[in-house]
């Protein structure tokens, strides 16, 4: 059964352009060309959405992009690597009408990025599930004007820049000394995320995930649950710390702790989230064994 997607081409200056794509084909790949500073929008024809997985490979300065879990390239996105827009071309998804992510490694290696994909590396499980951002900064961000213009038109740092308002608002303090390095976000990964929506802060796993926007290549700790666990953002200041311990309780709240290449440090408190076990497995469940005994008449 055929199914049929769509790449929209958000650039900097120009038209937006729609580009239909049928899978499996047998003919060749789909191929467009990423312009420079371009947003690339992934959608399901059927749902009108993003999908939710595709696979990652890099050949020289070209990215291919296959859907449901094929081997072979639905989709050829060339000189999406190219040297003046390396950095700033990336593959976003819409989860919910109006709710814009990024496309992030499922696997959680920071090395593994859109930007840090290695020419001719392994295929790349990427999931929808990076930080939430707003359509109108990750397609024009000149419409940002001076907060873009300091992340270097990179949209995996402009986005968390545009988000700085929205997570002072969840009440996170950071506590700095000097020049320390900055915290601009720190919750449950999307794609550990459950609930009605990947955006809720609800989960029902209980080794969930722990995504955010720190420092570049900073070492990041996260202390909930009475243990500790220990990470380093990569290039974009992007990082994602599994949780190995089991959580227990409902609401689970935490600290993010970052340390940047001077030795300085910040502290945070990350974004609260709840752990939702009603949903799960009876098989989860302790059994209780009962022991019968026939009735026997005298």
């Amino acid at each position: 059964m055929k199914k049929s997607y769509q790449v929209k081409i958000h650039p900097l200056q120009g038209a937006t352009t729609s580009v239909d794509i049928i899978v499996p084909t047998v003919l060749a790949s789909t191929t467009v060309n990423a312009r420079s500073a371009s947003r690339l929008q992934l959608i399901d024809s059927t749902t009108g959405l993003a999908p939710d997985t595709i696979r990652l490979h890099r050949k020289g300065k070209d990215l291919y992009v296959s859907f449901d879990g094929r081997e072979l390239a639905d989709l050829i996105i060339t000189d999406f690597y190219s040297p003046n827009s390396a950095s700033q071309n990336v593959l976003v998804g819409e989860l919910q009408p109006g709710l814009f992510h990024l496309y992030v490694p499922e696997s959680g290696d920071g090395a593994n990025y859109q930007a840090q994909i290695g020419d001719g590396a392994l295929p790349v499980g990427m999931a929808l599930g990076g930080e939430q951002i707003l359509i109108e900064q990750a397609i024009e961000p000149a419409a940002a004007g001076g907060l873009v213009a300091l992340a270097a038109f990179n949209p995996l740092l402009a986005a968390p820049v545009l988000l700085v308002g929205a997570l002072a608002s969840g009440d996170t303090k950071a506590t700095a000394i000097g020049k320390a390095p900055s915290i601009l976000r720190a919750e449950l990964y999307g794609a550990d995320d459950t609930g009605q929506s990947n955006s809720d802060s609800i989960t029902n796993k209980d080794k969930p995930r722990i995504s955010g926007t720190t420092e570049a290549y900073a070492n990041v700790k996260i202390t909930i649950g009475g243990h500790v666990y220990e990470g380093q953002a990569d290039a974009q200041g992007q990082f994602l710390i599994p949780i190995t311990d089991t959580l227990l309780g409902d609401v689970q709240t935490y600290q993010v702790t970052v340390t940047d290449a001077s030795g300085k440090t910040a502290t945070a408190a990350g974004k609260p989230f709840t752990l939702d076990t009603s949903n799960r497995s009876s098989s989860q469940s302790v059994g209780l064994l009962v022991e019968l005994h026939p009735i026997v008449s005298h």
